[in-house]
């Protein structure tokens, strides 16, 4: 990022995601000199201007091992999970990505207005395929892209990518900067939700906010990252590597992110961690970790889901990234569901043919769908 035109990086980015340019500086700071493999990230920039110096291309790429299964069904990602308990690296591979595994949104900006927009992105296809060859890279991954993009679904695909769908990304745009504003103004079944599940059970917890080195503080690390393990021990439907055990103190080092710590009010013990970034307009809760002991009785993982809007609120942002997974508790605070997905290139087809034969139990295969979680919705 050191090289990159910094300046016009921001403009491009500043918004649309947690890699601005001191996210990433950020990022290419906790993953290097990491004692394991999978946690040590090599970044590739790409800004492509044309002859007046107008960019029509920019995005970015990690260098990095994933699990191959990471885009399959999350009963599948379990069996094989049960496999890397003896062997860690089993059905694993390098990937260059674009995008990140802590990054989420339009990772690739494009000026489809410009004459010579194709032929910048097969400039860039032919400059990842070179490095793909040099580093011995087996797979190829473009995200995250509107799944409705007709247009640049029939570029990849003439590419011979294979489009794979990623579970919904939730967002919550033009927030109000009152909190009773935004709640006034959800629909009757979402004030009823919230006054129930939340309202109801807030006494439970204290949140307090830290964006200080942990060093200068009485939280301990390890139990954060214990929280963080029973969520991320739990969550295959997208299914990556843990981060790094270092990982609370490292991102707590830099300014543009803070932890969100809740604590049950009468033991004082923590009961959630969640880690968020912050720019100019935008907060983006990016990991979370939960006792579950205390998801049930004090709600803690939808008290989260509401502090992120009020945190957002009080911050003065105006965009609030709630991420993959849980869509319909997301739903039901006000967040929009887009329907997003991938482009990839897979030479391992042995490693996915094993992912294939995966046997699960038709129950197991069954996803709810959208209308059977908003009929669930309309009855909260």
């Amino acid at each position: 990022m050191q090289n990159v035109d910094q300046k016009g990086w921001d403009i491009i980015f500043g918004d649309r995601g947690s890699f601005d340019v001191q996210g990433l500086l950020a990022l290419e700071q906790i993953f290097s000199d990491q004692p394991q493999k999978e946690h040590n990230w090599k970044f590739h920039y790409f800004m492509i201007k044309d002859k007046a110096g107008k960019v029509v291309l920019a995005t970015f790429f990690t260098e990095t091992w994933w699990k191959d299964d990471m885009l399959a069904h999350e009963a599948v990602s379990a069996q094989i999970e049960e496999k890397r308990q003896d062997n860690p690296y089993y059905l694993t591979s390098k990937v260059i990505m674009m995008g990140s595994l802590l990054t989420e949104g339009p990772h690739l900006y494009i000026n489809r207005e410009h004459l010579f927009w194709k032929q910048s992105l097969m400039l860039m296809l032919n400059k990842v395929w070179k490095l793909q060859k040099t580093e011995s890279i087996n797979n190829l991954v473009l995200r995250d892209f509107l799944e409705s993009d007709k247009e640049m679904e029939d570029f990849f695909i003439e590419q011979g990518f294979m489009k794979l769908l990623l579970p919904d990304s939730h967002k919550i745009d033009n927030l109000i900067n009152n909190e009773q504003e935004y709640f006034k103004n959800l629909p009757k079944p979402k004030r009823y939700h919230v006054k129930k599940h939340v309202f109801n059970k807030e006494h439970l917890l204290n949140m307090s906010f830290f964006d200080a080195s942990l060093d200068s503080s009485d939280i301990n690390e390890e139990e954060l990252y214990q929280l963080y393990l029973q969520v991320a021990g739990q969550n295959f439907e997208i299914n990556t590597f843990l981060l790094p055990r270092n990982i609370f103190s490292s991102i707590a080092q830099h300014p543009q992110w803070e932890l969100i710590i809740g604590r049950e009010s009468e033991t004082n013990e923590i009961v959630s961690v969640v880690a968020s970034f912050k720019s100019e307009k935008s907060y983006f809760p990016t990991f979370i970790g939960l006792d579950y002991q205390f998801v049930v009785s004090h709600g803690v993982y939808r008290q989260n889901l509401w502090n992120f809007i009020t945190r957002a609120i009080s911050l003065g942002k105006k965009h609030l990234f709630m991420g993959f997974g849980a869509p319909l508790e997301k739903r039901r605070v006000g967040a929009k569901a887009s329907r997003v997905c991938s482009y990839v290139q897979l030479d391992e087809m042995y490693q996915q043919d094993v992912i294939n034969n995966v046997t699960v139990s038709s129950d197991k295969r069954i996803k709810r769908s959208w209308k059977e979680e908003e009929e669930e919705e309309e009855g909260s």
